[in-house]
């Protein structure tokens, strides 16, 4: 029976309804498609052949005069490959097959079992294959998925240059090796290209074996977007312990019911980074001064930050013996608004009976993310001070940035150098990429944290140094007074007092 089956096509295709119709299955195991963890399977001591099926349903439409559409089908092809030997058979199925045929689609299925089992029997025995796999193969894939995606941009791909001629009887240009290296970049560049376009997804995050997966013809879904979503579950995660939500329930007047969700960021756990600091002393110049920051200003400036705004103090010197090591006393905090990428303080300095032994060594402030390097922000910023007050040595005053990573407070210290100084003075550009920034604006200097001195804080006179709370207050030629006190958190209630205005009233 199995010999009659495999000889007579019209047995072998009465086979595959039978079942269905008696609600039977079959025993054999169904061939999986080809993929990257298969595809050396194509190498074994089998004989498998790869049967492209796909250009044997062939049709042109055209519109009747009656208005109604008509098909009509056109020669069709079968292409038979044998990737171990590399031969290649291309079988035309001519029009006359399906003259005055009905159920066109199911008759090119038989068409293709009727071409194939006529070239078993051609065969020798011994060269027969012991599988079939209908898809296409290595560049024959790539050919046929590029003409598939873009059946135009394909043909131009192939041919390089307007040199490039195809022979007679050739169907593809005669191409060194270097030569179709490049036509294989461009035509998986275009297949990864479409992928791209049908599935919103970005390329640069395929893996290999992904990509060869596409190019295989195989229906992945979007690893990015299931990157994506695990990316977002670990964000949920990292972020549930430094925001505190807060559930409300109201009704509308057409009695249908909201839920708000109102997510504060919790300052309860910024002391907690304060266990864990991190000074960059990467590529740093051992040359030049070097500065030195007590604890407990740096355990007090992270417990009154915020996690998504910036916060700044201008840092005061006492001078020690050795001239070398600059000892940070004091830190000032003026009255300042802030937004996550820049702080605005006012143009005036500070000025106390406390500082005049003292001279300024530069500024600090937070971050919520840690930057590679000086953002260009930064460089404006302190070349205008220095611009503006000649009291502000080049050489000794710094700029150091807090970051509030994952982990632990990282801390980095830069000062800028003569190009940076003369391009940041005259930068006018706030964004993020400027023209002009480089790198050579900046460099690294040592910065150490240590507990065997203190320092202390001066801040306005009334108490308040964040005017994020307060618009009307805000101006930058404003004048204000300093006293030696603690300052006191972000969301303290001093510096918002509207807030508690609204409940009075």
């Amino acid at each position: 029976m199995a010999k009659i089956m495999k000889a007579n096509p019209a047995l072998y295709v009465l086979r595959e309804p039978t079942p269905k119709s008696y609600q039977l299955y079959s025993s054999e195991p169904m061939e999986p498609y080809l993929s990257s963890r298969n595809y050396d399977e194509l190498f074994s001591n089998q004989i498998i052949w790869f049967v492209d099926d796909t250009n044997v349903y062939r049709l042109t439409i055209h519109k009747a005069y009656e208005g109604n559409l008509t098909t009509k089908p056109i020669n069709a092809a079968i292409f038979i490959f044998n990737p171990h030997t590399g031969q290649f058979f291309l079988k035309i199925i001519h029009i006359s097959v399906c003259a005055e045929e009905k159920g066109f689609g199911q008759l090119a299925k038989w068409a293709t079992d009727e071409e194939v089992a006529a070239f078993l029997r051609s065969f020798p025995f011994e060269e027969q294959r012991t599988q079939t796999i209908v898809t296409p193969f290595s560049r024959l894939i790539l050919i046929l998925k590029a003409l598939h995606v873009n059946n135009d941009r394909a043909k131009i791909i192939l041919k390089l240059d307007k040199t490039t001629i195809i022979e007679i009887r050739h169907t593809y240009p005669t191409l060194t090796n270097d030569e179709w290296i490049k036509v294989d970049a461009s035509w998986n560049d275009l297949i990864l290209a479409d992928y791209d376009k049908k599935n919103n997804a970005n390329v640069a995050t395929l893996t290999q074996s992904e990509i060869r997966d596409i190019i295989l013809g195989m229906e992945i879904s979007t690893p990015s977007a299931q990157r994506q979503q695990i990316a977002e579950i670990e964000k949920q995660t990292k972020d549930s312990s430094q925001l505190t939500a807060t559930t409300t329930e109201t009704v509308s007047k057409h009695e249908d019911r909201i839920i708000t969700a109102t997510t504060t960021i919790s300052a309860t756990n910024l002391h907690l980074r304060t266990n864990h600091i991190y000074v960059s002393s990467n590529d740093v110049k051992e040359t030049g001064y070097r500065y030195i920051l007590p604890k407990n200003i740096l355990k007090r400036l992270i417990i009154i930050s915020h996690l998504r705004a910036q916060v700044r103090q201008l840092i005061e010197i006492f001078e020690n013996n050795n001239n070398l090591f600059k000892e940070i006393r004091c830190v000032v905090l003026t009255p300042q608004w802030s937004t996550r990428e820049s702080v605005h303080l006012p143009n005036i300095l500070p000025q106390h009976e406390y500082l005049k032994d003292m001279e300024p060594l530069g500024w600090i402030h937070t971050q919520p993310d840690e930057l590679p390097q000086l953002s260009p922000q930064d460089i404006t910023t302190h070349a205008k001070i220095m611009n503006d007050h000649a009291s502000w040595d080049r050489e000794k005053t710094i700029v150091i940035t807090c970051s509030f990573t994952s982990g632990p407070a990282s801390l980095k210290a830069y000062k800028l150098t003569p190009a940076g100084y003369d391009w940041g003075r005259s930068n006018t550009d706030r964004g993020n990429n400027p023209k002009g920034y480089a790198p050579s604006h900046y460099e690294e200097v040592p910065l150490s944290v240590s507990d065997r001195f203190l320092g202390f804080f001066m801040i306005p006179e009334q108490g308040s140094w964040n005017y994020n709370f307060m618009d009307v207050s805000r101006d930058a030629d404003m004048k204000y007074d300093l006293i030696l006190s603690s300052p006191k958190e972000f969301d303290d209630e001093i510096h918002r007092p509207s807030h508690f205005m609204n409940f009075s009233n």
